[in-house]
């Protein structure tokens, strides 16, 4: 398994896929230094909490998820061309561990990706005069954020995986990542969908945010946990059975 994990690593440190991971940050950082003047109250902490509300729902609705798909097919694209999957796999390798590899790695990125958000929106308010000090709340809605992201990264990675065609596999995470916004408003239907689910904990009434679902931490902690089991079953095992 770490032997796989060196491999894994050694391979990224050889493309410019890290430089994805600015991608969100930079626009959220944008977004708060240009916010208007009214949505700022003077206050340092007004200042703070009004760039992560609104950056919050930028990036949790749109870019995180987008991200999440796009890092996943790039995780499992070297292995796609020309027969890396066979040359993987005739090694000493147990195949369950390539796809725990993988998996393990798509769930550092999300976790990057979010503390990133995080540093980009404490820059964005201390460089409009407000405080640099994140909330508690903020770091909740994160860390909520990065839990509620790992049944989306399942199933990117099962997908990707399992299909040859990057662009196939990125295509249906824009289709499915598109109707966000409106599913995030149906309290019924929304903590099913796994590409609103990082939203919806980021902007629950647990964080605070203005854009308040109310929906309860239990239910997401349920159906969260309950999506990823069943994402890891099917993804594990039909990784497993796949002939490459």
């Amino acid at each position: 398994m770490l032997s796989l994990m060196r491999a894994e690593l050694l391979k990224l440190k050889h493309t410019k896929i890290w430089l994805l991971l600015l991608i969100s940050p930079l626009i959220i950082l944008i977004e708060g230094l240009t916010l208007s003047d009214e949505l700022t109250p003077g206050n340092e902490q007004q200042i703070m909490v009004a760039i992560y509300q609104y950056g919050a729902l930028t990036h949790s609705v749109m870019f995180f998820p987008l991200l999440i798909g796009i890092f996943a097919a790039l995780l499992c694209r070297h292995e796609h061309l020309n027969g890396g999957w066979k040359q993987l796999l005739v090694q000493p390798v147990r195949k369950g561990n390539v796809f725990l590899t993988k998996l393990f790695f798509i769930v550092i990125i999300c976790a990057l990706i979010q503390l990133l958000f995080l540093g980009s929106v404490s820059l964005a308010s201390a460089l409009r005069g407000g405080s640099a000090i994140p909330e508690e709340y903020m770091v909740k809605g994160v860390w909520s954020g990065f839990i509620a992201s790992i049944p989306l990264a399942t199933l990117q990675i099962w997908v990707a995986s399992l299909w040859a065609s990057f662009g196939a596999s990125l295509a249906l995470n824009v289709i499915f990542t598109m109707p966000n916004m409106l599913v995030i408003n149906s309290e019924t239907y929304s903590p099913f969908y796994p590409w609103a689910q990082p939203a919806i904990a980021m902007i629950s009434s647990v964080t605070k945010n203005v854009y308040s679902l109310s929906l309860p931490m239990d239910t997401l902690i349920f159906v969260i946990g309950g999506s990823f089991l069943v994402f890891f079953i099917c993804g594990f095992f039909s990784f497993k059975r796949k002939a490459y």
